[in-house]
């Protein structure tokens, strides 16, 4: 799990805000396109791809709206129906201002953002440079045809192709003001405009952080603004890194995070910047970073298991039994297990649309409790035979929730067992002994011996029990596949603990635990905890800047008595001005995730989502 600082913005998929109540608006009158007081934005707007969030199936275009917004004091917005064909206009009541757009469904939420592409620049990672806002100067710009995809929310802009009033930023390059610096997130003065949320206390962090999941009041952040040039020119290119602490920073050896080399093949050189090349200093005793060799345990036993992509036409998870038993049920009496039969075999949960546990209105939730519950067992026929759907239902707290799971279990090569039942552990290959509180003094784990952990991952049992610690980490046998995959999920359960103490640095993995080889388990640049973007740094003018980043994260959910990741798209974009009377800033945000997983479950547990959008002063501080 990530640290609770590190969602707070590493998470933020930060894309160009809107602002409405508090921003003036937009002179509904149209400018001739020589009109240089103000900018007109013209283009036609498609749709492809598909949506879970929103029943798009029957929407029309004309239900649609394109809504632009300047980054200035104070913002500056526009708004512009889309017509049949999807042509669309929009006109903003300023000139010389990067701005940004979205496109609204027909009750004003947000669809999509406009994102400004750049074919022929890329980020540090290699993807193609983009920008959630673009600087114009007064006149009409022509951005052409843009699809709007509706999967993941994005309206790509080929800025290569768009007849622009593009702004000259050179002198802003020139001049470019140094945010690096010491801040402290305050309110932005005025009351948030519509759409917006406000800044939470802390204290509201950790009480309610469903609904307080962005930056908090009086929260620290240290910007670090890296200069460098375009490669082989002197011409200034920008990096920004942005830290829990300077502290952190210099703790972690004030490194970039990659070479020299490999950012000028990015398009930026920074041998002069006075920042180190290569990996970070990573605290003695991590290895790669992050894996605790010394003291890291298995908190739970880790069993032998398979992620595949079909299983009799489901994708799911295979975990591997050594023997099991044949239960036999009487009505009116309770199931009773057979005699064990020692045989090597498997279980298979797949991860359907279905799989889950879910309330009537399609919400999705984890069950704790699954005692009492009324059951179903359909079994599946055709290519699918020997799985059984199995549909299970409960009221809790007088919502009726119903929990469906595919499955089945089959010898090693393939054939099903019927009435079949895998006790936990005993019957199953443990490849990582868990650690557990011996109520029975047996010297074994007996299945429902669960201890409790604290926030370091220590853990503990109910008084007069000691809870025998979990295996090693370093200990695991990691010569197989499934070896390397059950080292690597041992060492992950291990990483989450400290909160908000960045007194050690050390990386933050992303870590993908429906991956089939120990390559795909981790993903993600070199990146400590701690340090929420390291990208390039787009100035619009001398005193206002933007930074956009996007990464692939993973996300958890229940399929049936299993769990996969989700993989999802966090997108970071943050915009910044210096404030004419002082050192602060003014600063938005907005918060983007989207699934980008083809599983069934995952479609269905992460539907498409509004931004959460934010703004804010940076209060400046000393050093």
């Amino acid at each position: 799990m990530q640290s609770k600082m590190a969602s707070r913005l590493l998470g933020l998929g930060m894309c160009l805000v809107m602002v409405t109540a508090c921003g003036k608006k937009s002179s509904s009158k149209s400018p001739d396109a020589g009109d240089t007081s103000q900018i007109k934005l013209t283009g036609t707007l498609a749709l492809s791809g598909t949506s879970t969030a929103l029943t798009l199936t029957n929407t029309a275009l004309t239900d649609l709206s394109v809504y632009c917004v300047s980054l200035s004091v104070p913002p500056v917005a526009g708004t512009g129906s889309i017509a049949a064909t999807g042509a669309f206009s929009v006109t903003l009541d300023t000139a010389g201002v990067s701005v940004g757009c979205f496109i609204l469904d027909a009750t004003k939420a947000v669809l999509g953002t406009m994102v400004f592409k750049d074919p022929a620049k890329s980020d540090l990672n290699g993807n193609a440079k983009s920008s959630d806002r673009f600087a114009l100067e007064g006149g009409e710009s022509q951005l052409g045809a843009i699809t709007l995809n509706l999967s993941t929310g994005k309206a790509e802009v080929d800025i290569s192709k768009i007849v622009a009033k593009t702004k000259n930023t050179t002198t802003a390059l020139a001049e470019a003001y140094d945010f690096t610096g010491n801040y402290v997130f305050q309110d932005s003065g005025v009351a948030a405009p519509k759409g917006y949320a406000n800044l939470c206390t802390d204290a509201q962090q950790h009480t309610d952080h469903n609904s307080c999941n962005g930056p908090s009041l009086n929260m620290p952040i240290y910007i670090k603004r890296i200069k460098g040039v375009v490669p082989g020119t002197a011409t200034p290119a920008f990096a920004v890194s942005f830290w829990a602490s300077k502290a952190l920073d210099v703790l972690c050896g004030n490194k970039l995070g990659v070479t020299f080399d490999e950012a000028i093949k990015h398009g930026i050189d920074l041998t002069s910047s006075g920042v180190g090349s290569g990996d970070f200093t990573w605290t003695a005793g991590l290895a790669d970073g992050w894996k605790d060799t010394a003291n890291a345990r298995a908190r739970n036993s880790l069993l032998k298991q398979e992620n595949v992509a079909s299983f009799k036409g489901f994708p799911g998870t295979k975990q591997y039994f050594k023997q099991y038993r044949t239960f036999t049920c009487t009505p009116g009496q309770p199931c009773s297990d057979g005699a064990v039969t020692v045989v090597s075999g498997f279980q298979f949960n797949a991860n359907t649309d279905e799989s889950g546990c879910r309330t009537a209105a399609g919400k999705s939730i984890q069950m704790n409790d699954w005692s009492n519950m009324s059951c179903t067992n359909t079994p599946l026929t055709g290519d699918s035979a020997g799985l059984t759907k199995n549909s299970c239902t409960k009221t809790v707290d007088n919502v009726a929730v119903t929990c469906v799971n595919v499955g089945g279990t089959f010898l090693a090569n393939g054939t099903p067992v019927a009435n079949a039942v895998t006790r936990f552990p005993e019957d199953f290959i443990v490849l990582a002994q868990g650690a557990y509180c011996d109520n029975n003094h047996n010297n074994q784990f007996d299945g429902n011996e669960w201890p409790n952990f604290d926030q370091r991952g220590t853990p503990s049992c109910n008084a007069g029990v000691t809870a025998t610690q979990g295996q090693l980490c370093s200990t695991i046998d990691a010569t197989t596949t499934g070896g390397q995959l059950a080292q690597l999920r041992c060492y992950a359960d291990n990483k989450g603990g400290g909160g908000d103490k960045f007194d050690t640095c050390a990386r933050e993995v992303r870590t993908n635990w429906s991956a089939t080889t120990a390559a795909e388990f981790v993903s993600g640049k070199s990146q400590p905890k701690g340090q929420f973007i390291f990208e390039k740094l787009d100035y619009d003018s001398a005193t206002s800047a933007s930074v956009r980043g996007e990464d692939h994260d993973y996300r958890g959910i229940q399929v049936g008595d299993n769990f996969t990741d989700c993989e999802v798209v966090s997108v970071f974009s943050f915009s910044m001005k210096k404030l004419d009377t002082s050192a602060d800033l003014y600063g938005e945000m907005v918060r983007t995730e989207t699934n980008v997983s083809p599983k069934p479950a995952c479609v269905a547990a992460f539907p498409g989502s509004a931004p959460t959008k934010y703004m804010f002063k940076l209060k400046k501080q000393a050093d």
